[in-house]
């Protein structure tokens, strides 16, 4: 009896070690993959954010480039600062899109300037009445902005993905998260009931020895 009861005292104690242990290291995994999923979530929110950036610039330069149509068609003159207000909005948010995704811009940058510039070379051509060379340059300025659209598009495209891929790992860690706190709160409880366990077969197995004669 002694010695069955000292063998489960001692397997309780080696359970209450087991427990201890496996409850450390899931707890020590949950803090980390809550770290990783907050990371995700901050990284996801840096795509979503330039990608938003860039179609605000997309949609500035185009309505930049419907007024520049209307202004050649008509030469109305009040239609200038709408153009350059939004041709400005454009290239401010062009600029924070770059910042904000940490792409290389140098092509952005060069492709944007020479559409500002090819845009003040079409109002001065119909500002100086010449009609037919500001119609031309604003054909040449159209197929250039489509071009620099794609490219813009295609940045777009990979920022939007990369934050469907940011997204889809942060639910991947809070989930091991989660299933790492159930695992750590139950071998918390097995070392908390392996511990009662040891300590009720140590107090039995003291009492037993007491109530023997001695010799």
């Amino acid at each position: 009896m002694s010695t069955t009861g000292q063998g489960s005292s001692r397997f309780a104690l080696l359970a209450v070690v087991l427990c201890c242990i496996i409850t450390v290291a899931l707890a020590v995994g949950a803090f980390w993959q809550n770290g990783v999923a907050s990371s995700k979530v901050d990284d996801a929110e840096g795509y979503e954010s330039s990608a938003a950036l860039f179609r605000q610039a997309e949609g500035e330069g185009q309505q930049a480039g419907t007024l520049l149509q209307e202004y050649v068609a008509t030469g109305d003159a009040t239609l200038i600062p709408q153009i350059n207000e939004h041709t400005s909005a454009g290239v401010t948010s062009l600029t924070a899109a770059i910042q904000e995704s940490g792409i290389d811009g140098t092509a952005f940058i060069e492709g944007g300037s020479q559409l500002v510039q090819g845009e003040g070379q079409i109002i001065a051509l119909r500002q100086a009445g010449d009609v037919q060379s500001a119609i031309a340059g604003l054909q040449q300025l159209s197929t250039q902005f489509e071009e620099f659209l794609a490219v813009q598009t295609a940045v777009i495209t990979s920022q939007d993905a990369a934050a469907v891929t940011a997204r889809d790992d942060a639910e991947t860690a809070d989930a091991l998260t989660s299933w790492m706190v159930i695992g750590a709160a139950v071998f918390a409880i097995g070392a908390a009931a392996s511990g009662i366990l040891h300590i009720r077969r140590t107090s039995s197995r003291r009492r037993t020895l007491d109530a023997l004669p001695s010799a």
